[in-house]
């Protein structure tokens, strides 16, 4: 689904070797097919069928595994590859998560936040700076609400309630089932729904 797809110059892992970004776990693959599996008249084709994907491996796969940086140096790091590489869109299938007191994770919701100021705390400088290098370069981030049943969208995919200079680059996508309803298992927007 992949071949002649990926841009290999500009792919990376966070991880020991930049250059190894395979995908130790399955679901940066799973949302790359939706996104960009070719249209070839075999299995399915993603969404944006003609589009090239350049891959940045920046959440563990194995157990075990952790990054030479912290969660927001490499998000910052991969929105500024993305711009960099000329990128239109750039998905995050991830959300900055915690304990659930129950021995699982759950997504931080942007309800935990009170205000910008709190937010940008929360986020820091070097990510806001490059969420707005990115939306200076027109990149439409995409965000995942989040997979714990939750009547609010995580903190990544709501930022732009507070961060209102990204409304219109920055969307927040959730999983729906047979019925075209809200999976079970998504998070729903909430207060940051528009």
């Amino acid at each position: 689904e992949f071949i002649g797809k990926i841009d290999e110059a500009n792919s990376f892992s966070y991880f020991e070797n930049g250059n190894d970004y395979e995908d130790t776990h399955g679901h940066g693959t799973h949302v790359a097919g939706i996104i960009a599996a070719a249209k070839n008249d075999y299995g399915a084709h993603g969404v944006a069928f003609g589009s090239e994907l350049v891959v940045l491996r920046g959440t563990p796969g194995l157990p075990g595994e952790q990054t030479a940086m912290g969660v927001a140096e490499v998000w910052s790091d991969a929105i500024n590859r993305s711009v960099d590489a000329d990128a239109a869109v750039m998905n995050n299938s991830w959300a900055y998560s915690r304990s659930d007191g129950a021995g699982g994770v759950e997504v931080i919701p942007i309800t935990d936040f009170q205000s910008r100021e709190d937010l940008e705390s929360f986020l820091g400088t070097q990510v806001v700076s490059s969420m707005q290098y990115a939306r200076d370069n027109d990149l439409l981030a995409v965000y995942a609400t989040g997979n714990n049943a939750g009547d609010q969208v995580s903190v990544n995919a709501g930022a732009a309630y507070y961060l209102d200079e990204f409304q219109g680059y920055n969307i927040a996508v959730t999983a729906t089932d047979e019925f075209d309803q809200i999976a079970s298992f998504s998070n729903r927007c909430g207060i940051a729904m528009d």
